[in-house]
């Protein structure tokens, strides 16, 4: 009973979540049930026109049944459940039951499972997972210096299958572009290589337009200073391979300055914790809120102007600045009123960027900073493909399948987390949204499945 309590308590909990969802549509229509069954998963999918206005669940361990209330909808379903099979996969069976608010649909289950529920948008369909604790992790060498590792788990949304290569600091790489329009893999790996991809052929790499049109903005002493987009201090990196030190990853970070009266504070960092005396600036890039103590103060500011005054774990939202001070810098920004001008600008950096030995990426979507995996989750479970670098210098490339069939892809905070088990310190996103392929001793040890064949690249990483 204790197990059934606590289960019940999280199905209340996302049910609460889900109804608190708010869609175009308040009455649905249900249209088509569709299940895929694959080894300890099946995914089931609700053909809807429209989309109910919210759900709640309640799941019964002893039982083996979950119960989803879909609110508003109704079945117009003309047919039996679609199966892709009946030999796998965690699902029994499906019924439907029409109620005065809505349609009721129980799920029975042959195990344990855990679940997870979201909708999609055009077309509209509401997604059940049904995913058991299946947990498979083999690792081999692919040559001297190189490992993979396949690890196929599960997390609280769902089964992730990953792909993980070590890379020694001794092991050198190249960085190839492909011919016009892009070659696959083993096109661009010479014999007995393993190559990664990193750019496909059409991949769009995804940035944030500019939070304002406008440039500059008046202070209280009449100066007229340009407005600080809240996208240009977010912090980049990339990682290099110099032959003498192995894998490296270099951070690029803008210069704040924050100015009052005659005085002129030095902004101490952006996106990471906040030490002793410091003045920290947060964007939306380093999470939800900014994870601060009580001891404190902090300002958000939009677009040069402070909306907003609270002492600790403030809300970072689009297109604010939240400027976090401790000890020292407590009084300085305890002056700042509501509704007042911030001269806070950008300093240009002086000093280059260093281009020594071999650029294999760089991206502003950091996440793994000094085996702090970032808080940055914009929900989206997608395939992924994430370096990291650990402390002996040794690579980490670390490849997601996306939600497909049996797998439901990760977050950018779910990748950094990964990461730091495989022992990295530091790492990146670079596949814009996507798991990219992986090419080792003549055969593909990763491909993304989304695509037809192998995926074309325009540019890619060779360890010879």
């Amino acid at each position: 009973m204790k197990a059934y309590k606590q289960t019940l308590k999280l199905a209340i909990l996302a049910g609460l979540i889900g109804s608190g969802t708010v869609f175009h549509n308040m009455a649905a229509d249900l249209t088509a049930v569709r299940a895929t069954n694959e080894t300890g998963h099946t995914r089931v999918v609700l053909d809807m026109q429209g989309l109910p206005n919210g759900w709640s669940s309640i799941y019964n361990e002893n039982g083996q049944q979950l119960k989803v209330h879909l609110p508003a909808t109704t079945n117009k379903t003309s047919g039996p459940v679609q199966y892709n099979n009946r030999n796998s996969g965690v699902l029994k069976g499906v019924s439907l039951v029409a109620t005065n608010d809505g349609l009721d649909m129980s799920l029975a289950v042959n195990q344990d499972v855990r679940y997870h529920i979201f909708t999609l948008e055009e077309p509209d369909r509401v997604v059940l997972d049904l995913f058991n604790n299946y947990e498979q992790r083999t690792t081999k060498s692919l040559k001297s210096g190189v490992t993979h590792t396949q690890w196929d788990t599960s997390t609280d949304t769902g089964r992730v299958k990953v792909d993980v290569l070590e890379i020694g600091p001794l092991e050198p790489v190249e960085a190839v572009t492909g011919h016009e329009g892009g070659q696959n893999l083993q096109e661009l790996a010479p014999a007995g290589a393993i190559a990664v991809g990193i750019h496909k052929v059409g991949s769009v790499e995804p940035r944030v337009e500019k939070d304002s049109d406008v440039s500059t903005i008046k202070t209280a002493s009449g100066a007229i200073i340009p407005i600080v987009d809240s996208r240009e201090i977010t912090p980049s990196a990339s990682i290099r391979y110099v032959p003498s030190q192995g894998y490296v990853f270099d951070l690029q970070s803008k210069k704040l300055q924050l100015t009052e009266g005659d005085k002129t504070y030095v902004v101490n960092g952006i996106n990471r914790s906040r030490g002793a005396n410091e003045l920290i600036a947060y964007n939306t890039y380093y999470g939800t809120s900014t994870g601060t103590n009580i001891y404190g103060q902090e300002v958000t500011i939009r677009k040069n102007k402070v909306v907003a005054k609270n002492q600790a774990n403030s809300l970072l939202a689009s297109g604010d600045i939240v400027l976090s001070g401790h000890g020292t810098m407590i009084p300085v920004l305890q002056a700042l009123q509501v509704g007042d001008v911030v001269d806070l600008q950008i300093i240009q950096p002086v000093a280059t960027i260093s281009k020594v030995g071999t650029m294999l990426a760089s991206d502003d979507y950091i996440v793994l900073r000094d085996s702090v995996a970032t808080s940055y989750d914009e929900g989206r479970y997608r395939g992924r493909t994430l370096l990291g670098v650990k402390v002996d210098g040794s690579l980490v490339v670390l490849v997601a399948s996306g939600n497909y069939r049996a797998y439901t892809g990760i977050t950018l905070a779910q990748g950094g987390a990964r990461l730091k088990q495989f022992g990295a310190i530091n790492g990146i996103d670079v596949g814009f949204n996507q798991d990219n392929d992986i090419w080792a001793n003549g055969v593909y040890i990763h491909r993304d499945v989304t695509s037809s064949g192998p995926a074309l690249y325009e540019r890619a990483i060779i360890f010879p």
